[in-house]
């Protein structure tokens, strides 16, 4: 399947059409189709001008780092419409960092932002008939690789610690049509790893989706909202940085801080460490003879 941030407006409906055109009404999908074109014809028009993106596109180029988002937000509100069918759900509300759906366009500095973006707010805080509150984070995988960033998930512990809410991620396999969803416990016991598909960066490994999208629509979520989240070490030790902060004891928010911080990098140097050995175990699996000395190598060759 084509990377959708090299898909334009037609293809990406095209593809959208397929997964939720059974699931959201003609009229209802013409409408968000509508909203996005004109987002995506505005964003256009400025890049046309050489309007810059504010903190840069991390190599990409405006074109693509502007679909992957437009992109990212048309099949939100897609998704949104979906499990508002779902009986058991009485209120979806966008919150996230971008949940204004929409681009700040700086005439003055010529450039494109997103009001907000830098949050811990997942997408979606979603109220289920029994009361119960908790946010969903989307996820998309358009190849049969499913991962997710380890700060991503650092970032929804933090959601968990300061907001006090159960946070799930939903994965969608755009390419088979298919979803799957964990709570954040499941991270807990996994092992990061480099993703190289994701330039070396600390990933965790997603189930693979295995659910029928139209399954969404009958989904009981409410079984995967696991008090336990509030326990992890991970979300105690943000819930004490709140708490210091909240009092403002400087020393303490320092403290704090700092250790997650120091704690953090020990964990990425183990992880590549151990990466380094497994790589240099396989090695050695291969090629069983590479425990052959230089000297004796240097013989055998006759270099002097």
């Amino acid at each position: 399947m084509t990377r959708l941030d090299e898909m334009d407006l037609n293809e990406i409906t095209v593809k959208y059409k397929s997964v939720f055109g059974g699931l959201v009404p003609d009229s209802i999908f013409r409408s968000i189709k509508n909203d996005i074109e004109n987002i995506y014809n505005e964003y256009i028009t400025y890049i046309n001008k050489k309007y810059k993106i504010k903190g840069g596109t991390m190599g990409r180029g405006e074109l693509k780092w502007g679909r992957n988002i437009i992109w990212g937000w048309y099949i939100e509100m897609l998704t949104r419409e979906v499990m508002l069918k779902n009986e058991n759900i009485k209120q979806i509300d966008f919150i996230g960092g971008d949940n204004s759906h929409s681009f700040f366009y700086n005439d003055l500095k010529k450039s494109i932002e997103i009001i907000g973006r830098k949050t811990t707010e997942p997408d979606f805080l979603i109220t289920i008939d029994n009361e119960k509150s908790f946010c969903i984070e989307l996820k998309t995988a358009a190849v049969e690789v499913f991962s997710i960033k380890k700060g991503n998930i650092e970032q929804l512990y933090k959601e968990a610690a300061y907001n006090n809410r159960i946070t799930l991620i939903l994965m969608i396999d755009l390419e088979n049509e298919l979803y799957s969803l964990e709570n954040l416990n499941y991270f807990n016991i996994l092992q990061p790893f480099s993703n190289l598909r994701m330039e070396g960066q600390l990933c965790y490994h997603f189930p693979v989706p295995e659910k029928n999208m139209g399954y969404l629509i009958k989904e009981n979520l409410d079984e995967y909202l696991d008090e336990n989240i509030f326990k992890l070490s991970k979300v105690k030790k943000l819930k004490a940085l709140k708490k210091a902060e909240e009092i403002n004891d400087k020393r303490f928010v320092v403290i704090i801080k700092n250790k997650i911080m120091l704690e953090k990098q020990q964990e990425n140097r183990e992880i590549k460490i151990s990466d380094f050995d497994d790589k240099i175990r396989k090695i050695k699996e291969k090629y069983p003879e590479i425990v052959m000395d230089w000297e004796d190598i240097y013989r055998e060759l006759g270099v002097n």
